[in-house]
C-alpha cells in the first residue's frame, strides 16, 4: 500500500512539473508556423498600411503592419503583448470597434487571417488575398469569449 500511495505522489508531482514547463515553453517559445521579417524578407515588401495596438478586453501592447508582396500580403505582428485567452483568432477588419463587446464577425466585414496560439513576440501570417483595401484594422478577437481583446487601425 505505501508503494501506491508512494507511485501516485511521484506521477502526480511529474504531472505538475510538465504541466509548468509546457505552460513556460508556450509564453517562451514563438510559434512554430510563423517567423519575424527580416531584413532580407524587406527588400521584396512594400509596407502598406501599420499601427500600434490599444486595449478592449485585454492589456495589449504591439505593432501591425500590412504588406504587400508578389504573391499577395503579409501581415506582421511586432512586439505583441496581450494577456492570456483562449481561442483568440487575428481578423482583418472593415471599421474600427470602439468597445470590447462589439462584433467584428458580420459577413463581409472581416477576414480570419490566423489564430494566435502565444501572447506574446512576432508573427507573421501570409494572406493570399489580391485586394485588402477595405480592411482597416486588425482586431484580437476571442471567439470563446465573443470579445475584442485589441484593435489595431492601419495608416
Amino acid at each position: 500500500m505505501t508503494q501506491i500511495h508512494f507511485f501516485r505522489t511521484v506521477t502526480a508531482a511529474l504531472a505538475l512539473t510538465l504541466t509548468a514547463a509546457v505552460a513556460q515553453t508556450m509564453t517562451d517559445t514563438p510559434m512554430k508556423d510563423t517567423a519575424p521579417m527580416t531584413s532580407s524578407m524587406s527588400g521584396s515588401m512594400k509596407a502598406v498600411r501599420q499601427g500600434n495596438f490599444r486595449a478592449l478586453e485585454a492589456p495589449t501592447q504591439g505593432k501591425a503592419a500590412l504588406t504587400k508582396t508578389a504573391t499577395g500580403y503579409t501581415l506582421t505582428l511586432t512586439g505583441l503583448k496581450t494577456e492570456p485567452g483562449p481561442d483568440l483568432k487575428i481578423l482583418l477588419f472593415a471599421g474600427n470597434l470602439t468597445s470590447a463587446g462589439a462584433n467584428p464577425k458580420v459577413a463581409g466585414k472581416y477576414l480570419q487571417v490566423g489564430e494566435l496560439k502565444k501572447f506574446s513576440g512576432n508573427f507573421t501570417y501570409k494572406i493570399a488575398s489580391k485586394d485588402l483595401a477595405k480592411y482597416t484594422s486588425v482586431v484580437i478577437w476571442c471567439d470563446q469569449a465573443a470579445a475584442g481583446f485589441a484593435i489595431a487601425n492601419l495608416k
